[in-house]
């Protein structure tokens, strides 16, 4: 069974625990495993999202 979240919010950090992952028999549990961020996730704000546009147009431009 999967302990995790419906959404998560960024800011993510690389390894952060984001749930669990719990493997049982009858009843019992045998093993229970972090699930850990495979990789950090910035805070999507403006100026993020202006970068993008602009690296976006000198792309398509260049």
């Amino acid at each position: 069974e999967y302990d995790v979240p419906e959404s998560v919010e960024a800011p993510v950090e690389k390894g952060q625990t984001l749930g669990t992952v719990v493997y049982s028999l009858n009843g019992g549990t045998l093993r229970e495993y972090p699930l850990t961020a495979d990789a950090s996730v910035r805070k999507r704000d403006f100026s993020v999202c202006l970068s993008y546009i602009r690296d976006c147009f000198f792309l398509a431009a260049g």
